[in-house]
């Protein structure tokens, strides 16, 4: 695996694992991850076609697989 893709799936991974805890936000899943909210969102939609926030409501709901 070329290692873009490799930290690519690494930060999906992360995204997944941070969204699906309880009363998780994408303020503090940026926090964490030392993003901008703004990056945030850039890569979700950039994986997911989704707003960070859609994510992490799906990823709450059982919809989004690591």
């Amino acid at each position: 695996m070329k290692p873009k893709k490799w930290l690519d799936e690494r930060i999906k991974e992360t995204i997944i694992e941070m969204a699906q805890e309880h009363l998780m936000t994408a303020s503090r899943i940026a926090s964490e991850l030392e993003l901008s909210p703004q990056r945030l969102n850039d890569l979700t939609n950039r994986f997911w076609g989704l707003p960070a926030g859609e994510v992490i409501k799906k990823a709450q709901a059982g919809e989004m697989k690591e």
